[in-house]
């Protein structure tokens, strides 16, 4: 296993490098991979990259210095960490000031969100209301995608008219299937 310095001068431009958390197998190009190994009998290696860094990110602190990284990236594990508010600290404190942390997770009210796994389920309600969210960033973004079960439903059908997607996915059970939600570090 290489150490912290290997990985960050094989990731590291002149001004910071990227960290792709809860990573399993599907890490995005250009980041540094971490995860603590839960879940992997269930992913398929992809190109046969593992994580760069195995490690419990919700106990442990994170081996990056204060103010170093250009992006914090989550995947479909922000779900599945045992304390979020961890996780909230060790990327406001790894991030440098007004950089990004991306983070996208299972619709609470779609079949994808209330998997038996998931340690929480998230709405764009839990990010607006939750204290350490508001005291350390700033939400710069929300997307929603549907779910397929919405999207081949034909546009001239009186239920996509009474319920357009953006009131389908707040009133009704699997219309939205994930959210991605940018939080922009305070300074």
């Amino acid at each position: 296993m290489e150490n912290i310095e290997s990985i960050l001068l094989k990731f590291k431009s002149y001004n910071g490098f990227n960290l792709n958390i809860g990573s399993g197998y599907y890490i995005q190009d250009g980041y540094i991979g971490i995860d603590n190994g839960d879940g992997f009998r269930q992913q398929i290696p992809e190109n046969g990259r593992s994580p760069d860094i195995f490690m419990d990110l919700s106990k442990e602190k994170w081996p990056f210095d204060d103010k170093s990284c250009n992006e914090v990236y989550s995947s479909h594990s922000f779900e599945h960490f045992s304390d979020i508010n961890f996780i909230l600290n060790e990327a406001y404190r790894v991030l440098k000031s007004n950089r990004l942390f991306k983070i996208i997770v299972p619709y609470a009210n779609s079949a994808e969100g209330m998997y038996p796994d998931h340690n929480i389920f998230f709405t764009e309600k839990w990010f607006q209301n939750n204290l350490i969210v508001n005291k350390l960033f700033d939400i710069v973004h929300i997307d929603y995608t549907p779910t397929n079960e919405y999207k081949n439903i034909p546009e001239n059908e009186p239920i996509k008219k009474i319920f357009p997607f953006n009131l389908a996915r707040q009133f009704l059970f699997n219309a939205c299937n994930q959210m991605e939600i940018h939080l922009k570090k305070k300074i």
